[in-house]
């Protein structure tokens, strides 16, 4: 037996004994949960910091930069959204215009300004993610980035060119201007 096994059986011998005598029974914060205020891991001489800014309700920025991740990601369905509404408008608009060429030039330039507007959330959307990769804890959540080609081919699925409209870009990047 090493003398560490033999320690700790003394100790718990007496903490057990203090125990049978009632001795923590009356310890202040009996049956409240414990507060770590400061994290041991952390560096002595960033634990003021820390807690200035946790007092301050400010969050560590790998947390901030998942939150605005998240509220990205909201604005993306809901840019789609959107746009799917839009483009069954401009649909129902072009069936009743006939041959109006104003019309189908209007249409194709809303088409691409949302397709380019839908790419550039998409890239901006991979570079937040990334930079969170790069600054978050090892133990926090990993999020997957997109994939552009697949989204904008699923995008032009959803968002097809109507017919009688000029030609915009093929599925992949908006065209460079």
């Amino acid at each position: 037996m090493s003398n560490l096994d033999f320690m700790g059986r003394i100790a718990e011998g007496k903490i057990l004994e203090a125990m049978e005598e009632g001795k923590f029974d009356n310890l202040p914060g009996k049956g409240k949960p414990i507060v770590f205020d400061e994290d041991p891991l952390t560096p002595p001489h960033l634990r003021m910091m820390n807690r200035i800014l946790r007092n301050a309700n400010v969050l560590p920025e790998w947390m901030q930069v998942y939150r605005d991740i998240e509220a990205e990601q909201k604005q993306l369905v809901e840019l789609h959204r959107k746009v799917l509404r839009e483009h069954r408008r401009w649909g129902a608009r072009l069936a009743n215009s006939g041959d109006d060429a104003a019309a189908a030039r209007q249409y194709a330039a809303w088409h691409e300004r949302s397709r380019d507007t839908y790419y550039r959330a998409l890239k901006g959307l991979n570079s937040a993610i990334l930079k969170f990769t790069i600054i978050a804890p090892t133990t926090a959540k990993a999020i997957g980035t997109y994939k552009i080609d697949s989204e904008m081919a699923a995008y032009d699925a959803d968002v097809p060119v109507l017919a009688r409209t000029p030609a915009i870009p093929a599925a992949g990047a908006p065209s460079e201007r």
